[in-house]
């Protein structure tokens, strides 16, 4: 497994701000302003002495830009892919962990949301591959709390036409528990509980004229 490390400017932005390294070269900056102001006026060693400061106060800001990137290359959330697919996201000891984006072989989204030791754990939305006029996207068929690698408590799954198809509870991936099931024209067709995936227990079910 190959790991990529990676930034984006707005992180750089945010880090530079809140490190004061902003602030710092504000004022480095403002120095700089006074150094060589009225320069063609100054005497052949007060531009000598004007040369080498603006020269330090450029390496200064250098030296906190960088700074300020290999901060944000330490803080910034990781990225890494293998033969399965791509991931974004946090991690912790090589394993996804906290929130991330994973995407499959075919570089299509597969999962958004929350994951702990390299599974699916908290909240998230799971898609899969569609293929429409020959041409392959990622559809949302379920969104809602994930324990463990399988859905587990409230959850919602869908049809290809984006239709809800279950409202409820789930358990290990299971319609376990209270919930509703929707035909796939949206209507509502059984409100109660259920096992394992099926109707069991105390329901009302609806039936369309």
């Amino acid at each position: 497994m190959e790991w990529l490390y990676e930034y984006d400017i707005m992180s750089l932005i945010c880090n530079i701000t809140n490190s004061g390294s902003l602030l710092m070269t504000a004022v480095i900056f403002i120095f700089g302003f006074f150094s060589i102001k009225d320069f063609k006026n100054k005497r052949f060693k007060e531009k000598i002495v004007c040369i080498f400061e603006v020269m330090i106060i450029i390496a200064t800001i250098v030296i906190l830009i960088y700074l300020a990137i290999t901060d944000t290359f330490k803080k910034q959330d990781v990225s890494f892919y293998s033969d399965k697919g791509t991931y974004f996201g946090s991690e912790r000891g090589q394993e996804a962990h906290g929130k991330g984006i994973y995407f499959g072989e075919d570089d299509l989204l597969v999962y958004r949301g929350e994951f702990k030791n390299g599974k699916y754990d908290g909240e998230g939305k799971l898609y899969e591959t569609k293929y429409e006029n020959k041409v392959s996207k990622s559809m949302l068929v379920y969104e809602g709390n994930f324990k463990n690698g399988e859905k587990n408590g409230q959850g919602e799954s869908y049809y290809e036409n984006g239709k809800r198809e279950y409202k409820g509870e789930y358990k290990d991936g299971e319609w376990n528990g209270k919930g509703k099931w929707y035909g796939i024209g949206g209507q509502l067709y059984y409100k109660g509980d259920f096992e394992n995936g099926e109707r069991n227990g105390k329901g009302k079910a609806y039936y369309s004229n």
